[in-house]
Formats: structure tokens, sequence, C-alpha cells
């Protein structure tokens, strides 16, 4: 699960807890792939760290070409950046796409 709030961004995986503060985020990403056929893909969010570095997050995720949900949370993650952090990039050049 992963929270964010005026600290920062947490999130587990299966041996660690991982905290990253907004301060270290330039910003947040959103990674389109394309899985099996050139018609179904998928999307997953990282962070870009402002030393060049970027982490993927475990959640949230999608496998539907448009999901209201899954732009919903990452709106939810987006939206304390904002407000506690520095975002570098304007927020329409957040979609990566990966071969």
């Amino acid at each position: 699960m992963v929270h964010a709030d005026a600290d920062g961004v947490r999130y587990r995986t299966l041996l660690r807890r991982h905290t990253i503060p907004w301060q270290d985020v330039a910003a947040v990403r959103v990674h389109r792939t394309f899985v099996r056929s050139q018609y179904q893909e998928n999307r997953r969010v990282s962070l870009l760290l402002r030393d060049g570095r970027f982490r993927k997050l475990p959640q949230p995720c999608s496998y539907e070409t448009t999901d209201p949900e899954f732009n919903a949370k990452v709106a939810a993650l987006r939206a304390p950046q904002r407000r506690h952090g520095t975002p570098e990039e304007p927020e329409h050049l957040h979609v990566s796409q990966g071969a």
C-alpha cells in the first residue's frame, strides 16, 4: 500500500518499508509499457528523484487503457506533492512510454 502525506511517500514491500520525503521527489510519473500485444498496456506510477534515479511504486497499477480509478489514485499522489513539494515538471509531461 502506498501512502502520501505532508511528509512524503511511504510504501511497503515484502522485506522493507520505504519513506521518500517530498524534498527528494522531482516528479510523479506514469510509465506505460505494452504487454503481449500492442493493444494491452501496463501503467505504473514511479517517482523521479532529484538525483536522477527513479523508484517504481507497487501501487497503483492498471492494465486498462482508460481506468478512472487509476487516474484518481495518481491524482491523489500528485496533490500532496503540489502542496508540500516542489515539482520540477509540468503535469502534462508525466507519461512515459516504455518498449
